[in-house]
C-alpha cells in the first residue's frame, strides 16, 4: 500500500496541529566544524548521544526526573587520541555506549587505517571503557564506521564490509562471536545497520557490487552464526551506501529515494508491508520505536511522525522549522523525538518532542492508557491491542487478544506453524465437515499408531505419529468448529 507524505500535512491540521519541543538545548562548538550530530545520533532510555566525530567527542544528553534535558556527559577517547574520527557510528542502549573510531591506527597506502570500535558501560553520570573491537587478522580495514548495539550483542562495520558480532558479558567485557567476509560477487555493504530487540537479526544496506545500486539485506543469528538474506524483494532503494534503517522487534523500515519501506515479520519470513511516499529528501532519516515511526524530509525542513498499526502507518503530526537540514538527522526512543540540527561551524542545537496518540480516541493518549492498565498492550509495542486489532492484526478468536501474543504466550497453540490459533482452523476436524465428531474419531483409531507423514490430517499436533495427544485434542474439540 502506498500512503502519500502529505496527507500527514491534513491529518496533523485536524487531529493534532504541530507540536512545541519539550526541549531545546543550544550545543557549543568542540572545534571548528566539529560534525556534531551530522553522522551518529541515537536514543535510548531517556538518553541522547550525539557524535562530533572531528572533535573526536560523543555528546550525552539526558531527561532528568524533572523531565529537564541537560547535557551530562562528553565522552572521549580511552587513550586520548585525536584525529581518528571517534564517534563518526555510535549507538546507545540502556547504560552501555559502543562507538566506531575508524581512523584509528596507522594507514596502508590504500588509505583504509586500521579501525577500533569501544565499548563503555555507564557508571554513576560518567562512561567507563569496558572493552574495545579490532581485528589484527585483517587490518587496514577501517573498523567502526557503522555500529549496533543490543543488550547482548555489538556489531561492527568496517568500510571494506567486513564485519564482526560480538557477545557483551554481564561486566561489560566483549566476546567475539562471529565474522563475515562478503563474497567478491556478493554485496558491497554501506549505511548504517542496527539490531532488533531479539538480538539474533539485523538489517543494512549495501551496493551491490554488480553497480545496479543499493538494496537491503536481512542477517539472521543461527547456530553461532550469522545467515545473510540479502533479497528483500526490493530491486533497488537508491540513494548512496548511507541511506537509512531501523529496527525494532517484528519491524524494519529501509529508506529509499523519497520513500520509506515498511517491512514486518511473517510466519516464515519478513514481508513488504507498505510504503510511505514523500518529498524533498523524505526519508533521509528514519526513527523506529515500538507503534511509532519518524521519517525526517530535510528538504522541507521537516520530520513527519507515524503510528504504525497492523500494516498501516497512520500519520500523527508534522513539525517544521525552517532551519537548514532540519530532518536529516533525529533519533526516536518510545515517546520521545530528538532532531539535531548542526551548525555549519560546528555545534549544532538539539530539540526534543513528545510524541502522543490516541488510537482508540477515548481521549486519553495510549501511552498514559496502557500505563494506567486501562487497555491492554500484550506486545509492548506502545498501541492497544484494540488498535491493531482493528488495523487488520488477527485476533481470530474474538477475545481481544492479538493471536500473535497468545502463540507467544503458549496460551494457544499453532501445531502447522502457519501463524493462526490452531483453535480457529479446527484440525481436529479431519474430515473437513465442518463438526468434529465420531467420523472422526473412527479415522483416529484406525489410523493410531501411523506416521503422521502417511496420514497428514490424522496427527492433529504434528509430532509425526498418530497417537494419544491426538485423540485428547479431538475429544476436546468435540462438537461444531468455531466460525
Amino acid at each position: 500500500m502506498f500512503v502519500p507524505a502529505f496527507l500527514g500535512v491534513f491529518l496533523t491540521t485536524c487531529l493534532q496541529g504541530e507540536p512545541r519541543p519539550i526541549a531545546v538545548l543550544v550545543q557549543p562548538p568542540a572545534g571548528l566544524a566539529d560534525q556534531f550530530g551530522e553522522w551518529a545520533v541515537a536514543m535510548s532510555n531517556k538518553r541522547l548521544i550525539v557524535g562530533a566525530h572531528l572533535a573526536n567527542k560523543v555528546f550525552v544528553f539526558a531527561e532528568t526526573p524533572d523531565g529537564e534535558w541537560i547535557h551530562e556527559s562528553t565522552v572521549t577517547p580511552p587513550g586520548g587520541e585525536t584525529n581518528v574520527s571517534f564517534g563518526l557510528g555510535a549507538d546507545i542502549n540502556g547504560d552501555r555506549l559502543l562507538v566506531g573510531a575508524p581512523e584509528f591506527g596507522p594507514q596502508n597506502p590504500f588509505g583504509f587505517f586500521v579501525g577500533r570500535a569501544f565499548l563503555f558501560s555507564r557508571i554513576g553520570d560518567g562512561w567507563e571503557w569496558t572493552g574495545d573491537i579490532y581485528s589484527p587478522e585483517t587490518p587496514y580495514t577501517a573498523i567502526g564506521r557503522s555500529v549496533a548495539l543490543s543488550s547482548v550483542r555489538a556489531i561492527v562495520r568496517a568500510q571494506t564490509g567486513v564485519h564482526w558480532s560480538y557477545q557483551i558479558g554481564a561486566a561489560g567485557g566483549l566476546e567475539p562471536e562471529s565474522v563475515y567476509f562478503p563474497p567478491q560477487d556478493g554485496p558491497q555493504f554501506g549505511g548504517p545497520y542496527v539490531l532488533d530487540t531479539d538480538n539474533d537479526n539485523v538489517v543494512f544496506t549495501f551496493l551491490s557490487a554488480s553497480g545496479n545500486g543499493q538494496n537491503a539485506g536481512l542477517g539472521t543469528f543461527e547456530n553461532g552464526i550469522w545467515e545473510l538474506n540479502t533479497n528483500l524483494g526490493m530491486p533497488s532503494f537508491g540513494g548512496g551506501p548511507n541511506r537509512p534503517v531501523a529496527m525494532w522487534n517484528d519491524r524494519f523500515v529501509v529508506a529509499g529515494l523519497s520513500d520509506v519501506h515498511i517491512f514486518r515479520r511473517g510466519v516464515a519470513d519478513w514481508k513488504l508491508a507498505e510504503t510511505i511516499v514523500g518529498q524533498g529528501q523524505f526519508g533521509f532519516a528514519v526513527g523506529l520505536s515500538g507503534s511509532y515511526l519518524a521519517v525526517g524530509a530535510p528538504g522541507l525542513q521537516s520530520v513527519f511522525m507515524y503510528q504504525l498499526l497492523g500494516d498501516l502507518a497512520v500519520p500523527l503530526f508534522q513539525v517544521t522549522v525552517p532551519e537548514q537540514n532540519f530532518g536529516a538527522h533525529l533519533a526516536l526512543d518510545g515517546d520521545r523525538l530528538a532532531v539535531v540540527t548542526p551548525y555549519s561551524g560546528g555545534g549544532g542545537i538539539v530539540r526534543i518532542y513528545r510524541v502522543e496518540s490516541d488510537c482508540d480516541q477515548d481521549g486519553t493518549t495510549d501511552l498514559e492508557a496502557i500505563a494506567k492498565g486501562s487497555v491492554a498492550d500484550c506486545d509492548h509495542d506502545g498501541a492497544p491491542d484494540s488498535c491493531q486489532i482493528s488495523a487488520g492484526d488477527p485476533d481470530c478468536d474474538r477475545d481481544g487478544v492479538l493471536d500473535q501474543c497468545e502463540l507467544a504466550a503458549a496460551s494457544e497453540t499453532d501445531f502447522d506453524n502457519d501463524g493462526t490459533i490452531d483453535r480457529c482452523q479446527c484440525l481436529a476436524d479431519v474430515d473437513g465437515s465442518g463438526v468434529v465428531t465420531g467420523a472422526d474419531l473412527a479415522f483416529i483409531l484406525a489410523t493410531w499408531g501411523t506416521a503422521g507423514a502417511l496420514v497428514p490430517a490424522a496427527d492433529i499436533d504434528r509430532s509425526g505419529l498418530v497417537d494419544g495427544v491426538d485423540l485428547a485434542l479431538l475429544l476436546g474439540a468435540w462438537g461444531p468448529c468455531p466460525e
